[in-house]
């Protein structure tokens, strides 16, 4: 081999070796989560908010069967009114011109 074949070869592996320093690939962000799922050595445990949502979600239906039942008014609202409000029809440009969006 001649010396123009010998540095060929050894700039190919200084480029295979500074690309795969084990660095992330180019992958869209949609799929990092996956990726890092899959490949990651140090896994960050990270909890998320559903089960509170959950929890707080469950309590307020509890809390809203509860004073169905029992036919109570808190603070002047009761169970009729929260499902007349729940099947009102909503007026996105009024809703808009009270926020001032543009």
């Amino acid at each position: 081999m001649d010396d123009s074949a010998l540095r060929r070869q050894q700039l190919l592996k200084d480029t295979k070796r500074m690309y795969d320093s084990g660095g992330i690939p180019a992958i869209h962000p949609r799929y990092r989560h996956i990726y890092h799922d899959l490949y990651d050595e140090n896994p960050t445990s990270t909890t998320g908010s559903f089960y509170l949502r959950l929890v707080i979600g469950i309590l307020c239906f509890a809390c809203y069967v509860w004073a169905d039942y029992k036919d109570m008014t808190v603070a002047g609202v009761n169970s009729s009114m929260i499902v007349n409000q729940i099947e009102q029809q909503t007026d996105f440009e009024e809703v808009l011109e009270t926020f001032g969006a543009k």
